[in-house]
């Protein structure tokens, strides 16, 4: 019988000497985490290739007791008892990694390893795996793109910006040619951008008006599609 699962989607921020390939071994043969008394690691690792090449990494969450109890019947008896079971599963979370996209899908498991449990876990897994020795990485949410344009066009004046850019972070598309060219071209790793406006001023900006005209666009956007979903079958762009 399926069941129904909560996926989240997050972008990998890697620090230090960490790279994709360093990562995906450390997934491929994880350390083993101890929190209280229960223990993580990753099981059932899988590397795989899609029809168009794209590389990606799928795997397990699993946490487990290192000593558990369980309860058994002896039907001859008609008796119960319990037995200790040496590392006892106690919840798994399914997880995929896109290297390409430095992206992670993962499933959240109420009440066991929840979504900012996954995170926390799984990115000291990685870095217990070269002992914490110049390499680290965090799961960042990938928020919901409405709101956060929402936010930046009620903006009336921004007094500070701090940004870091790890490529392929942002997932690089069109609106973001020319500083992946910058990035190529100047063969960088990272870029760190921090700005402070004069005291009493704010930085001179374009972001408000560009977050406005997204905002207008996707309105002007939604209203042609509902009109064009009622012009009928026969619509089109040409003869």
């Amino acid at each position: 019988m399926a069941r129904e699962a909560t996926y989240y989607l997050g972008r990998v921020v890697k620090f230090g000497a960490l790279n994709d390939v360093e990562l995906v071994a450390a997934l491929r043969e994880p350390a083993t985490l101890q929190r209280g008394e229960f223990r993580y690691t990753v099981t059932q690792y899988e590397s795989h290739r899609d029809e168009t090449g794209a590389v990606y990494h799928a795997g397990r969450l699993a946490k487990f007791r290192p000593l558990g109890e369980v309860g058994v019947v002896d039907p001859e008896w008609h008796a119960e008892r319990t037995e200790n079971i040496l590392n006892l599963r106690e919840a798994v979370s399914s997880f995929v990694f896109l290297p390409e996209f430095s992206a992670v899908a993962y499933q959240h498991v109420w009440n066991q390893i929840e979504r900012d449990r996954f995170r926390s876990i799984w990115s000291t897994l990685i870095e217990a795996k070269y002992d914490g020795l110049f390499r680290s990485c965090e799961i960042d949410p990938i928020t919901d793109i409405r709101v956060f344009i929402r936010r930046i066009a009620a903006l009336t004046s921004i007094r500070k910006l701090d940004a870091r850019v790890h490529p392929p972070n942002p997932l690089f598309g069109p609106a973001w040619e020319s500083l992946r060219r910058y990035l190529r071209d100047r063969r960088l790793k990272e870029i760190v951008v921090r700005e402070t406006a004069s005291q009493g001023e704010g930085i001179q900006s374009g972001i408000v008006d560009v977050a406005r005209a997204t905002i207008s666009f996707r309105h002007r956007s939604r209203r042609y599609l509902r009109s064009d979903s009622h012009a009928g079958p026969n619509r089109g762009f040409g003869g």
